[in-house]
């Protein structure tokens, strides 16, 4: 079996990537190529060879065969890979007044739901397969960040609040092997501290 080749064969129409792993059956010869992204396959016939060969010497498809090696050397390493989102926090903004089933007036914090630029800098890489069949072609990578920090504002009283250590998931498999957007060197093994 041989992963992360590329086919754009004819049965292929449901491959977004056109990533697939290459398998060879020796009689009667057959090569079947599995797509990484959908449940397509085709057949690669000996006059498809020159074409298969081209395909895969072209300097894109080079380039995301190495990040998809390199992501997957990745799995369970601490990475460093600069990540900024939006996200929603909810922060405290002052107070307000209430009274209560009893006629009772009480006074409590008033939290206010805000929008926050998070910043995001070292995660763990994780690698698992697309699917649960054995020698399934393709691969889920992930990065799980656990050191989300930004400032909020809250909007009634303009204090900032500091927002740290905050976790979440970023980039998508398709992310690390576009080559234009993200080259394997971008994506940096942290060494254990």
């Amino acid at each position: 079996m041989l992963c992360g080749m590329v086919w754009h064969g004819v049965a292929c129409s449901a491959s977004a990537c056109a990533l697939c792993c290459r398998y060879v059956h020796a009689f009667p010869f057959e090569c079947v190529m599995v797509y990484d992204d959908c449940d397509d396959y085709s057949l690669l016939f000996e006059e498809d060879f020159d074409k298969f060969v081209s395909q895969n010497r072209d300097q894109d498809v080079a380039a995301r065969r190495r990040n998809r090696q390199c992501v997957r050397a990745l799995n369970g390493q601490m990475c460093h890979l600069e990540h900024q989102r939006m996200e929603s926090h909810s922060v405290p903004d002052g107070t307000e007044t209430y009274t209560d089933s009893e006629g009772r007036t009480h006074t409590r914090t008033r939290y206010t739901t805000v929008q926050v630029l998070m910043h995001y800098h070292n995660g763990t890489m994780s690698v698992g397969a697309n699917s649960s069949k054995k020698m399934a072609a393709g691969f889920k990578a992930s990065l799980r960040y656990t050191d989300g920090h930004g400032v909020a504002t809250a909007p009634h009283t303009g204090q900032k609040h500091q927002i740290h250590n905050r976790w979440g998931w970023a980039l998508s498999m398709h992310a690390f092997l576009a080559p234009t957007t993200l080259s394997c060197c971008d994506v940096v093994a942290k060494p254990p501290v």
